[in-house]
């Protein structure tokens, strides 16, 4: 399984981009320009890491959505997760609300409608 595409909205410098991942990725830019948002947008998709509180969001009245669509599934991970396949793809989003200060829901759901609830609560350290 590896990562064909990830669309990114409202988390750090990233307002709305969609990327689409080859074989090999490099990310090129000035300093300054999100490179390193980029991969803290897969890390804290992929690790679940916790937000930063009010710096991660863009906008502070919008939620943070990282949809991430998985590619290249091999036959076991097709068996374990073919209620959640479509066109040999699997699709994840998360997305983060601010409720309060250091406090953020995240919701992560598959498509069909499975959905899971994870509430963080950040340490001001």
């Amino acid at each position: 399984m590896r990562i064909r595409r990830m669309i990114v909205k409202n988390f750090r410098s990233i307002i709305d981009c969609d990327f689409d991942f080859g074989n090999l990725v490099v990310l090129l830019g000035e300093n300054n320009c999100g490179k390193s948002n980029v991969l803290a947008a897969i890390e804290l998709f992929l690790k679940k890491t916790k937000a930063n509180g009010e710096f991660d969001f863009n906008n502070k009245n919008n939620p943070i959505e990282i949809e991430v669509t998985f590619g290249d599934l091999t036959d076991f991970e097709k068996n374990k997760l073919k209620n959640h396949i479509e066109n040999d793809e699997l699709i994840i989003k998360i997305s983060a609300n601010p409720i309060k200060a250091n406090l953020f829901i995240f919701k992560c759901h598959f498509k069909f409608n499975i959905t899971r609830f994870i509430v963080i609560y950040l340490d001001s350290k």
